[in-house]
């Protein structure tokens, strides 16, 4: 087993998604960790814009990794290329066309440092242009929409 260097892990996967990576970059730059060190793996699966352009050039505040993939394998591909790169003690998994909300990442932390859980789920709200598919996806019987803050299953 690796040793690990940082408390956080942030993991990132996209595909073509530069416009939006940029959004999900910057709101990265404004979560507060509160002392809690970070790194940010960018799993490139594949694009074909300048989405990985875009992340190695980026300010970010926290230590930075990409992987890339030179075909598109899929999000759970993608995932576990990151967390194989990972040298976090947790690991916190995003999108890249996902702005994160203002102190998700001090919440999540207040979570893995105050439990005995091994993994955690937070709130989703998809969105789509067929609205009735939205819809559908949003509905609270489905998925990590069904549990309440704090359940453990």
């Amino acid at each position: 087993m690796k040793e690990k260097r940082f408390f956080l892990s942030i993991i990132i996967i996209g595909y073509n998604t530069s416009r939006a990576l940029k959004k999900c970059l910057h709101s990265l730059n404004l979560q507060k960790l509160d002392g809690f060190d970070a790194e940010i793996i960018y799993v490139d699966d594949g694009s074909i814009d300048d989405s990985v352009k875009i992340f190695k050039n980026f300010p970010l505040n926290y230590h930075k990794e990409l992987v890339i993939h030179n075909n598109n394998l899929g999000r759970n591909h993608a995932r576990n290329s990151g967390i194989k790169k990972a040298q976090g003690l947790w690991c916190f998994f995003t999108n890249s066309n996902i702005e994160l909300e203002e102190n998700i990442l001090k919440n999540y932390i207040n979570f893995c440092t105050q439990s005995n859980a091994i993994g955690f789920v937070g709130p989703v709200f998809y969105t789509c242009n067929d609205k009735r598919f939205e819809n559908y996806l949003n509905k609270s019987w489905r998925g990590v929409l069904k549990l309440k803050s704090g359940d453990v299953v």
